[in-house]
């Protein structure tokens, strides 16, 4: 390599430079962030119970025992091109992956398309929901008990547009950040009830 002038210790310096504002970036706005976060779920942490807990690689969530599960009430803060949300997270397996969202010009588009589409056999609820599963028997089973849908209808009029379960946890998600301690209990047991078998 020829390098003329002062090149070499220009470009030290410049790499210099970016590496002191990533780890200010890490070490200090990150952090900061974080507390701020936690400062949101404090006062629902004192109400309910449990533990408010900020990592850097998880985020912040607060985490307490629910009839015999872990429950999770999860910030995020969202970004440029997507809105802050509240996720409820139980964790009970349902056994199998199920999505349920609200029908949607997309998820009309996909049905015309014949992906995935499931249908229970109540003409009210399956005008109103798109489910994606790869067990549309488990689906239909859990979807056939009308107490069932009437918790999922419950869970979309309280503001969650999508409701999810696994092999390890159920969960719920809304838009914005809700956190009183009334509507984060009544919907938990709606996911607890729901998890049921």
């Amino acid at each position: 390599m020829i390098f003329v002038g002062n090149e070499p210790q220009i470009s030290f310096f410049l790499i210099a430079v970016a590496v002191f504002f990533a780890f200010a970036f890490a070490f200090l706005i990150i952090p900061l962030f974080l507390r701020q976060q936690k400062k949101k779920l404090l006062p629902l942490a004192q109400q309910i119970g449990g533990e408010v807990i900020a990592s850097l690689f998880k985020g912040v969530y607060l985490l307490f025992p629910y009839q015999e599960a872990e429950a999770r009430v999860v910030l995020r803060t969202g970004g440029q091109n997507s809105p802050p949300r509240t996720i409820l997270e139980l964790n009970r397996s349902a056994g199998f992956h199920l999505s349920i969202t609200k029908e949607n010009p997309l998820t009309r588009a996909l049905e015309r398309l014949g992906l995935s589409e499931i249908k229970v056999g109540d003409p009210e609820f399956d005008r109103k929901y798109y489910l994606y599963t790869k067990d549309k028997t488990q689906a239909i089973n859990l979807l056939s008990d009308p107490k069932k849908r009437a918790l999922i209808d419950q869970l979309f009029k309280a503001g969650f547009e999508q409701v999810q379960m696994d092999e390890q946890k159920i969960w719920c998600s809304k838009i914005g950040h809700t956190l009183e301690a009334d509507f984060i209990r009544q919907n938990f047991e709606k996911l607890y009830k729901l998890s049921q078998m």
